[in-house]
């Protein structure tokens, strides 16, 4: 995956696809998975279509994406600490 300022590029193996902020419309997660993100772009019906990214970093990825196109509609899971820590009650 890159990102720049003109659009999101998806590299597979020899291919490259480029879709333009301005087309991008939703972020959002993919079925119940966490770290799956779904990318929705196209504005006619005829045109829209999505691509999944599976990124290392997720919380880093979305937090790039709101940056890029903070007009697009979020549906992810915010971060939340993964380590939470215990309060021990007091005696």
């Amino acid at each position: 995956w890159e990102l720049d300022p003109a659009c999101l590029r998806e590299r597979k193996l020899w291919k490259t696809k480029e879709i333009a902020w301005k087309d991008v419309t939703r972020i959002g997660r993919f079925g119940f998975s966490s770290d799956k993100v779904k990318i929705s772009y196209g504005r006619v019906p005829e045109d829209c279509a999505y691509i999944l990214a599976n990124p290392c970093d997720r919380d880093k990825f979305v937090a790039a994406l709101r940056r890029f196109v903070p007009e697009a509609d979020f549906d992810v899971f915010e971060p939340i600490s993964k380590c939470r820590a215990r309060k021990r009650p007091e005696n």
